[in-house]
């Protein structure tokens, strides 16, 4: 074995949607709009928000994307600083106290083994910050809004985490990070984060939707 290999780390990779937080990724552009400063602010970038529900609803990943997207949308015009503001609070106030006590165990139990822990999320990262001090993360895959002149554009910065984080993405991660995949953990709830849950050594599903919980089965993955 070379003396890179014999460096490599084991991680732990968790899902935050499902898995530590059961909150929907667009109550937090809501929640923004919501506290924009002038009323008819508040209702044009909400109007956007239930424009984009539809399609965050729906069953396909690429319709749920697209919702996604549009609901940052909304965010078009406000300030960095104050959607920094706004999503530290909206994490304070409405994921953090609804983390999931089971998943948040079996983080710590796995922490003991790993030296690094990686929260994966399609929301942004003024609102996954927050959330990655509280669990002790060290670090994060997940969206960033794009600025110019200190205002968002309303569009996400490539390259844009998906409902499934894609296998090309990971391996991208552990390769920069001097990562072992096959000496790794993931641990998910939906059966979006199938593949990243293959390419890991040791996977777990917290209460598993119906399809993740076949999958879990054929493949002997711990269910928890």
């Amino acid at each position: 074995m070379s003396t890179a290999e014999e460096s490599k780390r084991a991680a732990l990779f968790c899902r935050v949607e499902g898995t530590l937080s059961r909150v929907p990724t667009l109550l937090a552009p809501a929640w923004c709009a919501a506290n924009a400063q002038r009323l008819r602010q508040r209702a044009l970038r909400l109007g956007q928000i239930v424009a984009s529900l539809p399609f965050a609803l729906g069953g396909d990943s690429d319709v749920y994307d697209l919702g996604r997207r549009l609901g940052w949308a909304a965010l078009r015009g406000l300030s960095q600083d104050r959607i920094r503001a706004m999503a530290h609070s909206y994490a304070e106030q409405i994921i953090e106290p609804r983390l999931n006590a089971e998943a948040l165990a079996h983080l710590q139990e796995v922490r003991r083994r790993v030296s690094h822990v990686v929260l994966i999320s399609d929301s942004i990262s003024e609102v996954m910050q927050s959330v990655a001090e509280r669990v002790k993360a060290d670090a994060l895959l997940c969206n960033c809004l794009e600025y110019r002149e200190g205002k968002a554009t309303g569009r996400l910065l490539d390259p844009v985490i998906r409902r499934a984080v894609s296998g090309k993405r990971l391996r991208q991660y552990a390769a920069e990070n001097n990562i072992d995949l096959a000496a790794s953990f993931a641990v998910a709830s939906g059966s979006q984060d199938s593949l990243m849950l293959d390419l890991m050594g040791h996977a777990s599903v917290i209460h598993p939707d119906r399809k993740l919980r076949h999958l879990a089965k054929q493949s002997d993955w711990s269910v928890l």
